[in-house]
């Protein structure tokens, strides 16, 4: 989490200086728009394997913190299956 200023338009005075920001992006493991993961050749029950590092912000408490990874179609921009893991 993250307390920092944040403005809200529904509350008056707009500007809330301590907010608690939570579900923060933190990083990315590989960039902007993620690895492919071709899918032409895969059969139903296939598995897919990627390894990723990531230089950890000490910063960080690991038990506030989540890897979420997520397999889209680019075409539709539909999400196709999604997991989360916490970090230990």
């Amino acid at each position: 989490s993250i307390i920092s200023a944040q403005t809200d338009y529904d509350q008056n005075p707009t500007l809330i200086p301590n907010y608690l920001h939570m579900h923060v992006f933190r990083a990315s493991f590989n960039g902007t728009w993620g690895t492919e993961v071709p899918i032409s050749t895969k059969q139903v029950g296939d598995t897919i394997l990627r390894n990723f590092n990531l230089t950890w912000n000490n910063a960080w408490i690991k038990k506030n913190c989540h890897i979420v990874a997520f397999i889209y179609d680019v075409a539709t921009n539909h999400i196709i299956q999604v997991e989360q893991a916490d970090i230990q």
